[in-house]
């Protein structure tokens, strides 16, 4: 009966803080990147053609978040001859940087906060002139995925911190399905009667592309498994 309490108290915890660490995983750079041009892309498009509201919104939706779109429009849009449009301008409120993607960009974690900048140095000929100072473009994840949620220009560089992507196989979910498995194999010989879905070990190997932070969940089972008290318990029950 312990056995299925432990069992149960994990799955709990794998719905529990598998989930909030598949929320915390971040984009890298390259990822950044793309948005960004992609988003560049869909702000250009839409200065091309008269489109709908609706066909605005959904052109921008997979690039920039709800809120970032609603100020967009606000500022940009305009009634054109039988819809709606946005006008070129070098100057766009809310316009994607022009960003130089053949040199150096930074991209870490500024507070809660995932940002791509770039330095653009300053300007005094021609018909436009500032001086130099950052422009930066900030994600935020909606929907699933991260988004540009705004743009910023700053004088100070922005102090970010590197974000890690990489996955931690150590607390995939395949382990914590090998101990169960193995958990069960153990106890196989007791006389202990198991349910059909936890026989097969199938129902018992989790989704390898959910890889998130299962730690608490592994070390659970491991200690209990470990324990004396789970020791005397298969000790009894074999008796």
């Amino acid at each position: 009966m312990k056995l299925f309490s432990s069992i149960f108290a994990a799955l709990i915890l794998f719905f529990a803080f598998g989930q909030a660490g598949h929320a915390e995983a971040a984009i890298g750079k390259q990822e950044a990147v793309d948005i960004v041009q992609n988003a560049a892309e869909a702000q250009l498009a839409l200065t091309e053609t008269e489109r709908s509201f609706e066909e605005i919104e959904k052109t921008l939706s997979p690039y920039f978040t709800d809120e970032f779109i609603s100020e967009y429009m606000k500022e940009n849009v305009q009634k054109g001859e039988n819809e709606y449009i946005v006008y070129g301008s070098d100057f766009t409120s809310y316009g994607i940087p022009f960003f130089n993607y053949n040199e150096k960009m930074e991209f870490g974690r500024e507070n809660s906060t995932l940002k791509l900048y770039q330095f653009f140095e300053g300007e005094d000929e021609g018909p436009v002139s500032y001086e130099d100072h950052y422009e930066a473009v900030e994600f935020k994840e909606e929907d699933g995925g991260y988004k540009i949620s705004s743009i910023e220009y700053a004088d100070e560089e922005p102090k970010i911190e590197a974000v890690h992507t990489e996955k931690n196989t150590g607390d995939s979910p395949i382990s914590i399905s090998m101990l169960f498995s193995k958990t069960i194999s153990e106890n196989a010989g007791s006389g202990m009667e198991y349910p059909e879905a936890l026989m097969n070990k199938k129902e018992l190997v989790f989704d390898l592309s959910l890889w998130t932070s299962y730690f608490k969940a592994k070390n659970f089972l491991t200690a209990y498994f470990q324990s004396d008290d789970h020791a005397n318990n298969v000790a009894f029950e074999n008796e």
